[in-house]
């Protein structure tokens, strides 16, 4: 067999058939058919079921970006006394960069304090000290978090009986409200940071205590009603214990020179350069229907063609370079892309070659490919070498 057997045309032919297949067995299975459903919890185990295959599949995501797909396999994760350990399977050890790269993505500690810094300003404004300056839309002076839980505190006491579960929340709330202190007043940039994580780390202890993590439902358990469980102050609580239990609250990103809140679910959203929490797109066959639109999910392009069929229409595309980025499909009027930057597909000669321009300064190109009147597949991408036309 010569090295140029499989020439465009015959590998496009060879992936209808697979198709065909496909619609008749739908074997292999798509990775959503295991990972859409609810399973039980393991009262051994920290993380869920969910939590740790999306975790593996990230961290799995990470591996092939870096060191290519042929060199690693597949990731699992091994729950261990206080640490989690990441298994990578391949036929190679992974190199020290990769090792290292992930151990710096792990370290909770490290990460919730670069949050934190990132987050200075957010915090405040959740904290409301008197010093800080009020937004605009605020007509008079709103209370600071710290007397809001102090309120809080007297209407519990005054709501439910005294219980072992009462009294435990009263003190972590008390705890919380003396910790709220340390912001009273101004201070230095490096003693502030230190109070913001120390009220981070109070108020995910106070969300701790309820089986879901959050102070709103654990209150709602013990029999508070919805207006104080579900208050502003309880809330704020439960935003900033987010910050502690998964390393990230509100974080900035910078997408094309401009600084947008982007709001992540966890820590493993926060390894992925995303603007919104899409999932990762393992497999490079996707199947999806028009019910399912707007669909997203990140991806790693290049290593192989990508067939897109969405009901009975059908895209088959090759990238000449590697790239990472976001994958849409969506109905034309959702969309926001410009009509300029949107092929339609019966345009294109088949086998053909299609120059996309980006932008060299920020490596990053988006177009879009019109199946119909109604259906658009929108690709936005950094590409990774040093050509990205």
């Amino acid at each position: 067999m010569s090295f140029n057997f499989w020439t465009p045309s015959l590998k496009a032919d060879f992936h209808r058939v697979l198709t065909s297949m496909r619609q008749l067995t739908d074997v292999p299975s798509e990775p959503r058919t295991y990972r859409g459903g609810r399973t039980s919890q393991f009262d051994t185990h920290t993380l869920s079921i969910e939590d740790e295959m999306r975790c593996a599949d990230a961290i799995e995501f990470l591996a092939h970006h870096k060191e290519g797909a042929r060199f690693v396999s597949t990731v699992t994760l091994r729950e261990c006394h206080e640490r989690l350990r990441i298994v990578l399977a391949g036929n190679t050890t992974p190199s020290s960069m990769v090792q290292d790269e992930l151990a710096k993505v792990m370290d909770h500690g490290k990460l919730l304090e670069m949050v934190i810094r990132l987050n200075k300003s957010r915090i405040l404004s959740r904290l409301r000290p008197t010093w800080v300056a009020q937004p605009r839309h605020f007509t008079r002076r709103q209370m600071s978090l710290q007397g809001r839980v102090q309120t809080c505190i007297v209407s519990i006491e005054k709501s439910l009986q005294s219980t072992a579960q009462v009294t435990q929340v009263l003190e972590r709330l008390k705890g919380l409200g003396d910790t709220l202190k340390l912001v009273e007043h101004p201070t230095e940039s490096s003693a502030l940071l230190d109070a913001i994580k120390t009220i981070v780390e109070n108020c995910a202890q106070v969300a701790s205590l309820g089986s879901a993590n959050s102070v709103e439902e654990h209150l709602k358990s013990l029999g508070i009603g919805k207006r104080l469980a579900e208050s502003p102050e309880i809330r704020q609580i439960d935003k900033l214990a987010s910050g502690a239990t998964s390393s990230l609250t509100e974080r900035l990103t910078e997408v094309e020179g401009n600084v947008i809140p982007a709001r992540h679910g966890n820590v493993v959203d926060a390894m992925l350069p995303r603007r919104h929490s899409w999932p990762v797109m393992l497999s490079h066959f996707v199947k999806i229907t028009e019910l399912e639109l707007p669909w997203h999910r990140y991806a790693l392009v290049g290593q192989g063609p990508l067939h897109i069929q969405i009901d009975r229409l059908s895209l088959h595309m090759e990238f000449a370079s590697t790239a990472t980025g976001l994958l849409s499909v969506y109905r034309r009027h959702d969309g926001a892309l410009d009509e300029g930057k949107i092929l339609k597909a019966a345009d294109i000669p088949i086998d053909s070659s299609l120059p996309i321009r980006g932008c060299r300064a920020t490596g990053k190109v988006a177009f879009g490919i019109s199946l119909n009147a109604i259906v658009v597949v929108q690709i936005e991408f950094v590409w990774e070498t040093p050509s990205h036309q």
